[in-house]
């Protein structure tokens, strides 16, 4: 189990490969050979950090070459299955297909390994499996090897005709004492690991990657061409012409002094389109100033940290951001600008309130008052560079579900469907509105992506917007279409501020305003850019050295190339501290002036933001959106979903047929030790297995949505609790479906008690156990900041499970010091309740482990210390072990916060 982790490390590496192949850097057998060998040195310390405590503590034969073979057997083991799960990661598309497959393979592999049902019980028409299973050539090698060492070469039991302990024990499971068989399985492991890694090879050659699907969709490229890029003929023309004649008399001045719009002056408004009020924003930033740790921790250059201020929140920290102020009104579309390291994002993150780690000195006031985060979150939208969306959901269902958590609750639902049909045609997404999001290269294109990401932010009727490079990686038309949705946003009267880098001279005089950045995060231009760029070309042309903008030049990249902000190609750099100059400058005073004139008027005329909640919407509503999405994201999700029923359906015929009719109990006085130890094995193998397939499986899904998470927590969409409410409710009718299938398959084919409330019983166990391991999986992924790390701890646990639970060692042989870790297993409980209700209450005859006559329910109490009374209580366990993961959960998601800004 700890080489599955394997999986997860091919997947994040795949990609690369497939670029790499195909730009014929190298075959695909070199990158299959390199994974095999530099996993060598890592598998060797695992096997040593396994092996010496293991070895010693269980108290093996206390020799060296004893040890030695015993360290060398599973090493070898531990690289053969590590090829073995990088041929099924070479071979699957995804992980949501790849850990299904893994967790059947597991299956196969330890249910035919001759330990959980011995070797001569193993039906003839699977035994094959078992000559080829690592596993069982791992088992039989290290058995051997302990059992055949002097400590146990004593007599044994009567009924055992002369054998030694050792050689008894051995012959139970039907393996040979031939010590030949521990090199067989040495060579064998190595042999099947270079068949892993070719076949390996081989699958990297013959499949491919998702196709990237092109950033702009083919029927839109064609009617774009027709356009003008700036076209102010659209579909929205009608709806914003009549409301912005109507507002910008009274609302619109230099003040920037905005009121909230009133009934009378919505009805200037179409009667077909529903508008929601909302209070227009003046935003004012003053002297704003950011302090991360430093990141080379004292060991770098030393520039920008900031050192004898004789203030200790700040002495040793790196500045990002150098007294910036600036002033964004409604109606005017604001360009936020600057060269790589020039601190754009972190000035709007900062603005934000998405800082999740440093110090931020300065003041943000919002319409004259300072800005209050709770309030803040509420009426901002922040359209991030990286466009995160749930996949499993269409674009129309998205915008409903942001919109129905975002507007207060007032707003009918009939009202939030016609917002969200508004906002569609706003960005023009109306024709792809049915289609699933997708993601991985399937779904929407890139440029959908990004008008979805501004969608989402819209319909939740935000009084300012800020937008991180709507335009990244989107070629000219696809750029075309998104600022033109972004103008669109302004001319609603609403404060936008966007990123960009280095635009088209077409999407740069779009803009009405500019703050320039300068690397180091200091200001070098706040201000207008008047008509064709000429306010910001007239001050910059006025500073020394400055060569004067040519004619038809692009003034975004002139700009940029005279201050410094990117490399010179056609207009040298002029050398100048143009921060300190614009410090000097008249505009500079101009600027402050006019700031200091709207902090005035905003917070004589408005009233601080307030809200009745933290939340737009109860929790009541909270949990009906949050179950619709997840149960409609389940839906659209038959990857995850019908493959784990389909293989559920296979586990249960492969266990129905691997242990056929082996729980029935014989009267015919035949029953021994081996036939119980085949009834605890099998619910062993079921309990665990199949609830680690769905650990594993529930793991990519979760991992992805909990960025999603991350980004709506941020906009005060929901709470915690009505979150995972819905990720376990969502998962129960395909748990159900997963234990019927189960029970309806395998209970009979096994030959279990054929008894009613025995059979409802194994129901309400398994249930409980797979909802247990799923919502194990979910707590996993929110404990820990990535989904290898989790993978990894989820097949510790399991070991240290399957160790304690009873199976392996029984807990009456369990030392007094390590009691507590049976008591803690939850699959203790799975196994001992399952395990009791079958044989607990027999009082079949049968010889116990030294031949003498007992009965079934007296070896299984006295053997495993089960009792039959406390069936019921373990089921009460379960449920509690499923309440303690989802309680976890809710407290991770409130207190931990893994994205680190």
């Amino acid at each position: 189990m700890m080489s599955t982790p394997q999986l997860s490390l091919v997947f994040m590496t795949k990609h690369v490969f497939f670029k790499h192949r195909d730009n014929r850097l190298f075959p695909a057998w070199s990158y299959a050979c390199g994974l095999a060998l530099t996993q060598v040195v890592p598998s060797t310390l695992e096997a040593l950090l396994f092996c010496i405590p293991v070895y010693f503590m269980v108290n093996f034969e206390r020799t060296a070459g004893h040890f030695f073979t015993f360290l060398l057997v599973a090493w070898s083991c531990s690289n053969c299955l590590a090829g073995l799960f990088r041929l099924i990661a070479f071979s699957t598309p995804s992980l949501l297909v790849g850990n299904p497959v893994t967790g059947l393979v597991i299956l196969i592999l330890v249910i035919t390994n001759g330990f959980s049902i011995v070797y001569p019980d193993i039906p003839k028409y699977i035994v094959w499996i078992y000559y080829i299973n690592p596993l069982a050539w791992t088992v039989r090698a290290v058995s051997i090897n302990e059992l055949m060492s002097p400590q146990w070469q004593f007599p044994g039991p009567p009924a055992g005709g002369g054998m030694t302990q050792g050689e008894f024990a051995l012959s139970v499971f039907g393996m040979s004492t031939n010590t030949i068989f521990i090199w067989m399985s040495v060579v064998f492991s190595w042999v099947f690991l270079l068949i892993f890694t070719i076949l390996g090879a081989l699958a990297l050659t013959i499949t491919d990657p998702p196709k990237p699907r092109p950033t702009i969709a083919a029927e839109e490229g064609k009617e774009e061409v027709k356009r003008s890029v700036f076209s102010t003929v659209g579909r929205m023309a009608s709806m914003t012409s009549r409301a912005v004649s109507a507002l910008s008399s009274r609302h619109s001045n230099a003040s920037g002094n905005l009121e909230t719009l009133t009934s009378i002056e919505l009805q200037a408004l179409p009667a077909k389109h529903v508008i929601i009020p909302f209070t227009p924003i003046t935003l004012v930033c003053r002297g704003i100033e950011y302090y991360v740790p430093d990141p080379a921790k004292g060991k770098g250059s030393g520039r920008g940290i900031v050192k004898g201020t004789g203030d200790a929140e700040l002495d040793g920290k790196l500045q990002l951001l150098h007294d910036i102020s600036l002033v964004a009104e409604p109606g005017r579309l604001m360009a936020l600008m600057g060269g790589s390291g020039a601190g754009k994002t972190t000035l709007m993150d900062v603005i934000c309130g998405r800082k999740t780690v440093g110090v931020i000195r300065g003041d943000i006031l919002v319409n004259g008052h300072p800005k209050d985060q709770a309030t803040w979150s509420r009426v901002v939208g922040y359209v991030e560079q990286t466009d995160i969306h749930s996949a499993p959901v269409t674009v129309r269902e998205s915008l409903l579900f942001s919109a129905r958590l975002r507007l207060e609750e007032s707003v009918s639902y009939d009202q939030v469907k016609s917002i969200v049909e508004e906002t569609l045609l706003m960005v023009e997404l109306d024709r792809i509105a049915g289609r699933v999001v997708g993601g991985d290269g399937s779904g929407i294109s890139i440029e959908q992506r990004k008008r979805l990401s501004i969608a989402v932010e819209l319909v939740a009727n935000p009084s300012v917007v800020f937008m991180d490079e709507p335009t990244s990686g989107l070629d000219a038309r696809a750029a075309a279409i998104v600022m033109r949705a972004v103008r669109n946003v302004a001319d609603s009267q609403r404060t936008v501020m966007v990123t960009i880098h280095q635009p088209s001279l077409e999407i740069f005089e779009s803009f009405d305003a500019m703050v320039l950045l300068q690397r180091g995060g200091r200001l070098t231009y706040f201000g207008d850019l008047g008509y064709e760029s000429s306010t910001l070309v007239a001050y910059l042309e006025a500073q020394p050295g400055v060569e004067p903008i040519r004619p038809g030049y692009n003034p975004a990249t002139w700009m940029l190339e005279v201050t410094g902000g990117s490399m010179s190609t056609t207009f040298k750099d002029a050398g100048q501290d143009f921060p300190t100059l614009y410090k000097a400058s008249s505009l500079y005073q101009a600027n402050e002036t006019h700031a200091a004139h709207v902090m005035a008027v905003g917070a004589e005329t408005h009233r601080p933001l307030s809200l009745s909640s933290q939340f737009a919407v109860s929790h009541a509503m909270q949990r009906r959106w949050l179950i619709r999405k997840f149960c409609k994201m389940y839906w659209y999700l038959p990857e995850y979903n019908m493959t784990r029923i389909m293989l559920t359906v296979v586990i249960s015929l492969v266990y129905g047929a691997t242990y056929f009719d082996q729980g029935r109990i014989p009267t015919d006085g035949s029953l021994n030790v081996a036939r119980v130890q085949n009834v605890s094995g099998l619910i062993f193998s079921m309990s665990m297995f199949l609830g680690m397939f769905n650990c594993m499986s529930i793991m990519p899904f979760i991992s992805a949505e909990r960025t999603v998470f991350y980004r709506e927590r941020a906009a005060a969409m929901y709470a915690p609790g009505p979150y995972t409410l819905a990720t376990s409710i969502a998962e129960i009718p395909y748990l159900l479906i997963q234990t019927v299938i189960m029970a309806a398959i395998s209970y009979w084919m096994v030959g279990f008690d054929p008894v009613a409330w025995k059979f409802f019983y194994f129901l309400l166990m398994f249930g409980l156990s797979l909802t247990m391991y799923t919502l194990f999986g979910q707590f996993l992924i929110y404990l820990t900041p990535n989904q290898l790390l989790a993978m990894l701890l989820a097949a510790a646990f399991n070991q240290l499970w399957a160790i304690f639970n009873g199976f392996l060692m029984p807990y009456p042989s369990i030392g007094q010091g390590w009691k507590w870790m049976n008591r803690i297993s939850p699959s203790t409980w799975s196994l001992y309740g399952l395990t009791c209700s079958q044989l607990c209450d027999q009082d079949v005859p049968m010889a116990d482990l030294a031949g003498q006559e007992t009965t079934v329910s007296a070896f299984v109490e006295e053997y495993f210390g089960w009792e039959y009374g406390f069936i019921w209580w373990c089921a009460l366990i379960l449920l509690a072990y499923c309440i303690f993961f989802r309680t976890a959960s809710v407290i991770l998601l409130s207190r931990v916060n893994f994205l680190k800004r």
